[in-house]
């Protein structure tokens, strides 16, 4: 597998300190990987350790969309500790 680290590197370094710097909730979307997922990457220690981030970004939640099907995601704001909703639809 390639190695895009030096591609993604200033965005992977930029986002914990916008996030941080932002102290609400900040949901980052992304797609066509063909696969649904949603997380908190910036919490696991494997991607901290991939792109030398010293400390988890807890206010950071990932989405990563379907790309080239017929779903959909479908997003909400859900006032609590997950401000962010999303739902895979067919």
């Amino acid at each position: 597998m390639p190695d895009y680290r030096p591609a993604s590197q200033p965005l992977a370094r930029a986002l914990p300190d916008e996030a941080r710097g932002f102290g609400k909730p900040v949901l980052l979307i992304n797609g066509d990987t063909h696969s649904w997922a949603s997380d908190r990457p910036l919490t696991s220690t494997a991607w901290l350790s991939f792109y030398d981030i010293g400390s988890p970004v807890v206010n950071l939640s990932r989405v990563t969309v379907l790309g080239g099907t017929s779903e959909w995601t479908k997003f909400g704001i859900v006032p609590g500790a997950d401000v962010f909703s999303g739902s895979r639809v067919a």
